[in-house]
């Protein structure tokens, strides 16, 4: 008996030898990988060992259970920590990887998905030095040493403070609005004596062309950016040469004075309204975007006769409502 007992505890011994020096076999798994993004979408290269499971977490809220290497897609820019657990019989391991999702320039104007309202734009009281003025209508579209000194409260300044009130909403969706608040608008003084909307003239018409006109935004309205080259008519404006000839311009994006070109809705403008009468329609270029500022340009007619044809390019800095 007392043998059987002996090997009994012997065989115990062994196997608990064979079954812990097993468990000591095991390897614990290993996770590596690199995330590089290319504007909102991540490619995750990733390589491990032992796994036989995967957890991915990106920082956004989302898990997902691929195995390996994959992409993801983000919605918002950001600063973002990508984090992989891997578990296998070793038991597991862990790996994080922070990436930089930089905003788009549609993110920059509407506030991105995020942004449940919009991002809603107002004219600047202050003057962006370098930023705002007048040129002339051309491909360069750069701004006139004698329209280059803006004064804050442009608009104040020549009796039309009170619009600066109107708002202008981007919405992620490509929808557009524009809350006029009390009915009328800035507008180029041209565009409002053509069509009989002028309220309040500029106090100096020759040294700022601007108007405040009535306005009624039309529903459904939208936006949108376009790069394709576009081609308007433009003259001289008739301080500078008065009997100068039309000419045709062709502007070409993007260049380093502008990025792109506003495609509004019929009847829709942003900052300045200027529909000229005849052809063509309103024209609104994109010079610059933060996330705090947007520097627009806006060719305009200033010459009576020849109300069809942009006359001078005004530089108008908008900033996000508070």
């Amino acid at each position: 008996m007392k043998n059987l007992f002996s090997i009994f505890l012997t065989l115990t011994l062994v196997l608990g030898v064979i079954f812990t020096s097993c468990e000591e076999d095991t390897p614990a798994p290993t996770i590596n990988f690199i995330a590089e993004a290319d504007g909102y979408e991540v490619t995750i290269t990733a390589e491990a060992t032992n796994a036989t499971t995967w957890e991915w977490t990106y920082g956004d809220g989302s898990i997902a259970a691929d195995a390996g290497s994959h992409t993801y897609t983000y919605m918002q820019s950001g600063e973002y920590t990508i984090t992989c657990k891997v578990k296998g019989d070793g038991g597991e391991a862990l790996k994080s990887v922070d990436v930089t999702i930089v905003a788009s320039i549609e993110e920059l104007i509407s506030g991105g998905p995020e942004a449940a309202n919009g991002k809603t734009w107002v004219v600047n009281k202050l003057a962006t030095v370098g930023k705002d003025g007048a040129g002339m209508v051309d491909n360069n579209l750069d701004i006139h040493p004698d329209f280059s000194t803006v004064p804050n409260n442009m608009l104040e300044v020549f009796g039309l403070g009170v619009e600066y009130d109107n708002e202008y909403t981007f919405h992620h969706d490509g929808t557009y609005e524009i809350d006029p608040v009390n009915g009328q608008v800035i507008a180029g003084i041209i565009h409002g004596v053509a069509t009989q909307t002028i309220t309040i003239p500029s106090t100096s018409p020759t040294m700022l062309p601007f108007c405040a006109a009535t306005y009624t935004a039309p529903d459904n309205g939208t936006w949108a950016l376009s790069t394709d080259d576009y081609v308007m008519g433009g003259i001289l404006d008739s301080t500078v040469d008065p009997d100068a000839d039309p000419y045709e311009v062709t502007f070409t994006f993007p260049t380093d004075n502008k990025m792109a070109r506003f495609n509004l809705s019929a009847g829709q403008f942003l900052g300045l309204y200027d529909a000229f009468i005849g052809e063509q329609g309103s024209v609104t270029i994109l010079k610059e975007i933060s996330a705090e500022k947007m520097h627009i340009i806006i060719p305009i007619a200033t010459n009576e006769t020849t109300p069809h044809l942009a006359s001078l390019a005004f530089h108008i800095t908008l900033v996000p409502k508070n």
